[in-house]
């Protein structure tokens, strides 16, 4: 009697932790599926630190650096850090709809495939499509030695990884769209590219 009201007790407490995992797992689903301002200001305020503070940063203070222009013709490499800036901007700008909206929505992937498109052609467009020929040149008394860089094989690795994750990104949506109609009171009507209620879908 008393082994079977353990085993009661122990099937009891099983199921009690089982109802919790699913209660907890079920609250995170529904906070993945809620919309985030303070996600897509983070994504936002990344973005610039990269595509507009660093670019900056080299152009005005590393590069005027006494050292540098001593040894070092950079007119070529300030080029590319004002290509790096220009065209970096739009990402700055796809930045806060990446991480704004919520998996599941057609907003958020819709902004991975603009950001992931925008950032390939930023990559082959500032890195001359891996070719670097002249980027640095090495001043050595009246003459200059000009620095030649190929990353071809590197820079096609990069763009392979962002189709990577964009995959990635597009399986999460499908994981996670049926829940998100749910969790925002659409119906399966709703399931497709447009603005709903205001938002999109």
């Amino acid at each position: 009697m008393a082994s079977e009201e353990k085993r009661a007790a122990r099937a009891e407490r099983k199921e009690a932790k089982a109802e919790r995992k699913a209660n907890n797992r079920r609250v995170k689903e529904e906070e993945d599926h809620r919309n985030k301002p303070g996600k897509g200001v983070i994504s936002l305020i990344i973005a610039a630190l990269i595509y507009i503070a660093f670019p900056l940063i080299v152009i005005y203070v590393l590069v005027p650096m006494d050292f540098i222009q001593d040894h070092l013709e950079t007119d070529a490499f300030i080029d590319m850090m004002w290509k790096w800036l220009y065209v970096g901007i739009p990402l700055v700008i796809l930045a806060f709809p990446k991480g704004y909206y919520a998996k599941g929505s057609n907003g958020r992937l819709l902004a991975w495939v603009a950001f992931t498109g925008v950032s390939i052609f930023w990559l082959f467009y500032i890195l001359n499509f891996g070719d670097l020929t002249g980027l640095l040149g090495i001043k050595s008394g009246d003459t200059t030695l000009k620095v030649d860089i190929v990353v071809t094989g590197a820079l096609f690795l990069t763009v392979a990884f962002k189709l990577l994750k964009l995959l990635i990104v597009a399986c999460d949506h499908h994981d996670h769209r049926e829940g998100y109609l749910r969790d925002n009171g659409l119906s399966k009507e709703d399931d497709k590219l447009g603005i709903v209620g205001g938002r999109y879908s």
